[in-house]
């Protein structure tokens, strides 16, 4: 399957990458950043090895959580859902982490990773990551999502549309050179690959 294009806003690229455009208002939008407690939040880091590591060569942005069973966490987790179905994934997936919330600021960016681990102490593991956009494009440069080995380029995506990918998948942000972008990432969680 190559680039298909359902009704102007429903996006699927090969089977590996998921969207729709616009699904939550501008409005929703403003209203997660704002109601974010940013007081609470703390340098992203990765992880390596099982091991969680700082390093701004690697990733550089600001990031805080909020419960999975907010209205958002149950919006994302509905997107996550129906795109598994619609990209003929069908992974048999359990529940979603806590959302994170991420402000990248000029200099921000999160370098080439993966989203997925060795499965944790109960046999789960991540299987499908999803991302919010919450800035409108125009107010920040830079700052793109870019997964490896696509062959059409992902566009910068208008404020409240979500994607969603295997978590398996390389992915990074670009840096970002000028305004602030602000996203909303879920992840997917369901029994060990095999």
């Amino acid at each position: 399957m190559n680039l298909v294009n359902l009704e102007g806003e429903l996006l699927i690229i090969k089977n590996r990458v998921w969207w729709a455009e616009k699904v939550i208002s501008s409005d929703m939008c403003d209203l997660i950043v704002k109601e974010t407690d940013w007081s609470q939040s703390f340098k992203g880091g990765f992880s390596k090895d099982g091991t969680t590591w700082n390093d701004d060569a690697m990733r550089k942005t600001n990031i805080t959580f909020i419960d999975q069973l907010t209205p958002i966490g149950c919006i994302m987790n509905s997107y996550i859902n129906v795109a598994n179905v619609q990209s003929n994934w069908n992974y048999v997936t359990s529940y979603i982490e806590k959302v994170q919330i991420g402000r990248y600021d000029v200099n921000s960016h999160y370098d080439w990773h993966v989203d997925s681990f060795n499965p944790d102490e109960f046999g789960n593991q991540r299987k499908l990551s999803a991302v919010l956009i919450l800035s409108n494009p125009e107010d920040y440069e830079g700052g793109l999502l870019e997964i490896k080995d696509l062959d059409t380029p992902l566009p910068k995506l208008p404020k409240g549309s979500i994607i969603v990918f295997p978590s398996v998948l390389p992915h990074r942000v670009t840096v970002v050179t000028s305004g602030v972008r602000f996203t909303a990432v879920a992840w997917a969680m369901g029994p060990a690959f095999r």
